[in-house]
C-alpha cells in the first residue's frame, strides 16, 4: 500500500506540474517583452522568402504596427532615441545591423516556420522561447525528482521557473531560451547520466542557435578529454572538427554583409565599439572600459554573483588537490571559466545569456544536498 501511495503521490506532482507548466507557458506568450530585437529577427524570417531589403523593412515595421500594442510600438519606433530612429529612417543602417541576427540561424528559422503556420510575425518570435521555455520546465522537473520528494520537487521546480531570469528569458523575442534548453540539456547528459555524445549533439544544436555558443561547447568538451578523460584523442579531434565546420557554417551567413568568416573580428569593430562609444576604430583602451564598466554594470544589477556564491556551497566539506575534488566541482569549475571566457570576448553580463549555467549550478547543489543527507559519498 505504500509503495501504491507513493506512485499515486509521484503521479500527481507530475499532472500538477505540467498544468503549472502550460499555464505560465501560457502567460509568457501573451504577455512577451516585446524587446527591441524582435525587428531583425522578423526581417530575417521575412528574408527567407523575399531578398528585396527596402520591402522587408516596410513589411517588418507595418507588422509590428499591425500585431503588438499601441504603447509598445511607440517605444520601438521612438524618434527621441538616435538608434531607434536611425534603423526606423534608414533601410540602409538597418541592414547594416542584421549580421548580428543572422547568426542564430534555428532561431530564425522557427520563426519562419511558426510564421507560415499563420501566426503573425510578432508572436511567431517569442512561440519558440515559450515552448524552449516548456521544455526546460519538463527537464528540470524530471532532474530535480530524482533527488527530492513529489511535493518538494514541485515546489522546488515551480520557484525557479518563476524566477526573474528564466521567467524574463522565456518572455524575450530572442534565441536565448532555445539556447538555455540545448546547453541545459547538454549539461545534463554529462553530468546526470554521461552519455557524451547526445551531449555533444545538443551542444551542436546551441552552436546553430547561437554562434557565441562555440565557447561552452570547445569548453566542455576540453574538459572532457583532457581534464576527466572521458573522451579519447580521437573522439576529442572529431568532436573539435565538427564544433568548428557548425561555427564556420553559422558565420559564412555575415560574409553577405561583409563581415570576416571568423565572426569575432568583425564582431569586436562592429559592437564592442561602434555600439558602445560610437567610434570608428577599436583600441585595447576601448576595450578595458566597456568591459570594467560592463562587470560594474553586471555586479550591481544581474544574478550571476548570487548564483556564484550558491556553487561555493558545492565545494564545502571537500577540499585539498585539484585531482581530488570530485566530478561536479570539476565541472562548476568549467561553468566558471565558460563565463570568464565568454565575458572577455562578448563583455556581456545579462542573466539570459547565463540561465542554463544558472540551472546546473542549482542541479550541483540539489546533488550535493542529497548525497550528504543520505551519507552517500560525492562522485
Amino acid at each position: 500500500m505504500p509503495k501504491v501511495s507513493l506512485l499515486m503521490q509521484r503521479r500527481l506532482a507530475y499532472i500538477f506540474f505540467i498544468i503549472f507548466l502550460l499555464l505560465v507557458c501560457f502567460y509568457v506568450y501573451k504577455r512577451p517583452l516585446y524587446n527591441w530585437d524582435m525587428l531583425p529577427y522578423m526581417s530575417l524570417a521575412l528574408k527567407m522568402d523575399n531578398t528585396d531589403a527596402r520591402l522587408v523593412h516596410d513589411i517588418t515595421y507595418r507588422e509590428a504596427k499591425k500585431n503588438v500594442p499601441a504603447k509598445v510600438y511607440c517605444q520601438l519606433t521612438d524618434t527621441s532615441h538616435a538608434y531607434k530612429r536611425k534603423m526606423l529612417n534608414s533601410k540602409v543602417n538597418y541592414e547594416a545591423v542584421l549580421p548580428f541576427y543572422i547568426v542564430k540561424p534555428l532561431y530564425v528559422v522557427s520563426i519562419w516556420f511558426f510564421y507560415k503556420t499563420g501566426i503573425n510575425l510578432p508572436a511567431a518570435t517569442v512561440l519558440p522561447s515559450a515552448i524552449a521555455y516548456f521544455f526546460i520546465g519538463i527537464l528540470l522537473f524530471y532532474w530535480i525528482f530524482k533527488y527530492l520528494n513529489p511535493l518538494t520537487a514541485l515546489a522546488t521546480s515551480g520557484i525557479i521557473l518563476l524566477s526573474g531570469p528564466l521567467l524574463v528569458v522565456a518572455k524575450l523575442s530572442t534565441p536565448d531560451c532555445i539556447s538555455a534548453l540545448f546547453l541545459f540539456s547538454s549539461m545534463y547528459f554529462i553530468v546526470e547520466k554521461g552519455k557524451y555524445s547526445i551531449a555533444f549533439f545538443f551542444l551542436m544544436l546551441a552552436v546553430l542557435t547561437r554562434i557565441d555558443n562555440i565557447i561552452p561547447a570547445v569548453i566542455i568538451i576540453s574538459f572532457l578529454a583532457l581534464v576527466i578523460n572521458k573522451i579519447s584523442p580521437l573522439h576529442y579531434f572529431i568532436m573539435l572538427l565538427i564544433s568548428f565546420i557548425c561555427f564556420f557554417c553559422v558565420a559564412y551567413n555575415a560574409t553577405r554583409f561583409g563581415w570576416d568568416l571568423m565572426f569575432y573580428p568583425s564582431f569586436f569593430k562592429n559592437n564592442m565599439v561602434t555600439f558602445h562609444k560610437m567610434s570608428p576604430a577599436f583600441s585595447i583602451h576601448n576595450y578595458l572600459s566597456i568591459h570594467i564598466s560592463d562587470a560594474i554594470v553586471g555586479f550591481l544589477f544581474s544574478q550571476v554573483n548570487t548564483f556564484m556564491l550558491l556553487g561555493l556551497f558545492v565545494f564545502v566539506g571537500r577540499a585539498g588537490r585539484f585531482r581530488q575534488l570530485t566530478f561536479d566541482q570539476m565541472f562548476l569549475l568549467a561553468i566558471l571559466v565558460i563565463y570568464l571566457t565568454r565575458f572577455i570576448l562578448h563583455s556581456e553580463t545579462a542573466d539570459r545569456f547565463y540561465v542554463p549555467y544558472y540551472l546546473v549550478i542549482i542541479m550541483l547543489l540539489i546533488r550535493k544536498l542529497s548525497h550528504l543527507n543520505m551519507g552517500h559519498p560525492e562522485h
